[in-house]
């Protein structure tokens, strides 16, 4: 869209097509209209959903993907030459999102939900996903070459990965909850690796009383070990 307000209107609206494509799907799975209703908002204002906003390539993915299950699905159970069009259309519009990962995902949440068990469904699935490839061929392709010879398509440098990462160690420690033991009483844990403590100072989420604890170590001391509750 030309104008920026435009633009955000129509990716905020989005949200509102992701739970409605979730409903279509889930009453296509047989849940009833509440529990259909239900799992559409939290497919929709889940953390998930939500978070991929300010990103918009995964926010317009997130919202096609249950669609594109949809019509995969039927593509493989009847076999009409609609329903094998309708998937095709709705992997191609996946596809232009341009948001491989979750293109991924939704393929193979597709394959999970309808397998192709026995040839027809087979060679449905094919003429359905040969059909949606061929469709986004003239967007996909001239992006893959432009940016084959771009420095986006050289890829990031190493401290540019480094600092978006997250270590698996560190992954596991907030996925499993005191993986690495109790962190509250920092001293003693130092003590464990005979390191002596002075002082040590909580302070609650406040930023006025954050800042002085800091100004106050920061005097005193060349280095401060600041360590973060849930954040």
């Amino acid at each position: 869209l030309p104008h920026e307000f435009g633009f955000s209107i129509l990716l905020a609206l989005h949200i509102p097509f992701a739970a409605f494509s979730f409903l279509l799907l889930a009453r296509h799975l047989g849940l009833g209209p509440q529990g259909a209703a239900a799992g559409a908002l939290v497919y929709a204002l889940g953390g998930f959903t939500l978070s991929t906003v300010n990103l918009y390539y995964p926010t317009q993915a997130t919202a096609w993907t249950p669609l594109f299950i949809l019509a995969f699905r039927r593509a493989m159970s009847l076999g009409r030459a609609q329903d094998i069009t309708l998937g095709a259309l709705a992997l191609a519009m996946l596809i232009s999102t341009l948001s491989i990962e979750i293109v991924i995902q939704a393929c193979i949440l597709a394959v999970v939900f309808s397998p192709p068990t026995n040839r027809p469904r087979f060679l449905r699935s094919a003429a359905s996903v040969t059909l949606g490839l061929a469709l986004t061929a003239a967007i996909t392709l001239p992006l893959i070459f432009a940016s084959g010879s771009s420095e986006r398509g050289a890829g990031l440098e190493t401290w540019a990965v480094l600092s978006n990462s997250i270590h698996p160690v560190t992954f596991l420690q907030v996925a499993i909850a005191g993986l690495h033991g109790d962190i509250s009483n920092l001293s003693e844990r130092m003590l464990a690796l005979d390191l002596e403590s002075a002082r040590h100072v909580s302070v609650p989420d406040d930023p006025a009383a954050m800042e002085e604890v800091l100004r106050q170590a920061a005097s005193r001391a060349r280095v401060v070990l600041v360590s973060g509750g849930l954040g």
